[in-house]
């Protein structure tokens, strides 16, 4: 937010302003410098820690899952199959992670907002408001792409479930198959599978 006060003194000392003079302009230049470092060096810092909670969030689901799998009963075991966890360790838990990584936007977003407008009013007063409105007409359209993308999440997820089913069968009869000389019929099963 700094950055633009002091493009701003810059554009006007360039302009032969008289109200401003060559020591604040040099001032300007280097809080521009400093300012770009210091967000630089925020968001690294920011982006490290909100990775490693993550991490810790999707390691303790993991290990949740893992001790729930290891509880369950037999009937329990034949509903859910090894592809299903997989999917949920692999996949479902990576959510965390990225929940973790733009939860802080949902503080910091409006808390800009508002300064930005609040910074720009004195200089355009209600056209400031603009691009608010272009960001809130577009609320619609990303809710809709989000519910297309689970929907192919979903479908996704599924194959891969199966997939993984299928593998842990062929895996499971090995010697069966080698045994009849099925190898190429499951391999074209196993091409079909991950097309």
């Amino acid at each position: 937010m700094i950055q633009p006060y002091c493009i701003a003194y810059l554009v006007r000392y360039f302009n032969k302003d008289p109200n401003t003079s060559q020591w604040w302009a040099s001032w300007a230049a280097a809080g521009i410098v400093i300012s770009a470092i210091m967000a630089m060096l925020i968001a690294h810092m920011a982006n490290t820690y909100f990775s490693k909670v993550g991490a810790r969030i999707r390691v303790a689901c993991c290990a949740l899952i893992y001790r729930k799998s290891m509880r369950l009963s037999h009937t329990s075991l034949g509903q859910t199959t090894v592809g299903q966890i997989l999917n949920i360790m692999s996949n479902d838990v990576n959510r965390f992670d990225e929940f973790t990584f733009f939860s802080r936007s949902l503080i910091t977003a409006p808390l800009q907002a508002v300064i930005v407008i609040y910074l720009l009013w004195p200089l355009l007063r209600w056209a400031c408001f603009a691009g608010i409105i272009v960001l809130v007409l577009f609320i619609p359209f990303q809710v809709l792409m989000g519910r297309r993308f689970r929907s192919i999440r979903q479908k996704t997820a599924k194959i891969t479930d199966s997939r993984i089913r299928l593998m842990q069968e062929i895996i499971a009869g090995m010697r069966v198959i080698k045994m009849y000389a099925w190898e190429q019929p499951f391999a074209q099963l196993v091409a079909t599978a991950r097309k």
